[in-house]
């Protein structure tokens, strides 16, 4: 129930995946303590909403991989005639 309300995947699709993460040994090497993390602390605000008891845990900071933004940037001319004859 979870993983569909939330993530919009059905728990079965999940565990498919899984079946064939093993593949894949950099997958399984990789460390997602952070993902593990938010993904519990996830689980644990729905169930608290569902069954109607407060929860204390924060969401998470929605910007905390967006860098500060330089709105009066210069673009180099010279860097986007480069870019378009590549893609040409």
């Amino acid at each position: 129930m979870f993983c569909f309300e939330v993530g919009s995947m059905p728990w079965i699709r999940l565990l498919e995946a899984k079946k064939n993460i093993s593949k894949f040994d950099k997958v399984m090497k990789w460390d997602d303590s952070a993902g593990k993390k938010a993904f519990h602390n996830a689980k644990r605000r729905f169930w608290a909403k569902f069954n109607g008891f407060p929860c204390n845990i924060p969401l998470p900071d929605p910007d905390i991989y967006i860098d500060k933004i330089d709105w009066d940037s210069k673009i180099d001319p010279q860097l986007l005639l480069d870019v378009e004859v590549a893609i040409d």
